[in-house]
């Protein structure tokens, strides 16, 4: 009975509440709440990328599409914003800083701590004295960094250039190991002994011909 009359308040309760003014003051809220939205779109995507004109298209595709713009924004927009780039290659310069002069020996590739003059482990040197300023300087510099003389025991590196085929030459070879295969079968197939039974029928075909003619 309580249960039937709470249910029956709260039906009675629900037709006295006027829903027009509740639809509009929800519409007031969700419109303050996308244009806060809009506004975060304008300036995150401000701090993700300097170029005016993403920022205003980022802006316009959630301001025009709603909640699918808004998903599509999430999605393609950069990972990192500017400032988290500008950190990211900082440290990796500064780790490229503090292992430069880190190297591996030219004979043997094992790695060679900062200061080496010969290596460790195969007794190779790595390193030479400048002959105008006198400077530990590494074979591999065509110049001293320090006071631009000629490095006497220069050794040039050779580089290695990688070339690959283009589609056209791939279908040339191919065409041309499909046709050696060919060939190959083929010789096999003329140079392959006929059977003893063939060559005994084959006679006795010859025999019997011979017979008749006689």
């Amino acid at each position: 009975m309580n249960l039937e009359k709470s249910v029956l308040d709260f039906i009675d309760g629900l037709s006295k509440v006027d829903f027009d003014v509740v639809i509009k003051y929800s519409s007031f809220v969700f419109l303050a709440f996308w244009i806060v939205v809009v506004a975060w779109v304008w300036i995150d995507s401000g701090e993700r990328s300097d170029k005016i004109y993403l920022r205003i298209l980022a802006t316009l595709c959630v301001l025009i599409f709603n909640i699918p713009g808004l998903l599509i924004y999430l999605i393609l927009r950069p990972k990192m914003t500017l400032q988290e780039q500008y950190w990211s290659d900082l440290e990796r310069r500064y780790l490229m800083y503090e292992t430069a002069e880190l190297t591996d020996c030219m004979k043997c590739g094992n790695m060679l701590q900062p200061g080496f003059v010969y290596c460790p482990y195969c007794k190779t040197e790595v390193k030479v004295k400048c002959s105008n300023c006198g400077v530990n300087i590494d074979k591999r510099w065509e110049n001293c960094p320090f006071c631009g003389d000629i490095n006497s025991a220069f050794i040039p590196q050779v580089k290695k250039v990688v070339r690959y085929e283009t589609f056209k030459e791939f279908v040339s070879r191919k065409f041309t190991q499909m046709k050696e295969y060919k060939a190959r079968v083929n010789m096999k197939a003329e140079i392959r002994p006929l059977p003893v039974n063939s060559k005994a029928k084959k006679s006795k075909k010859k025999s019997k011909k011979n017979k008749k003619q006689k």
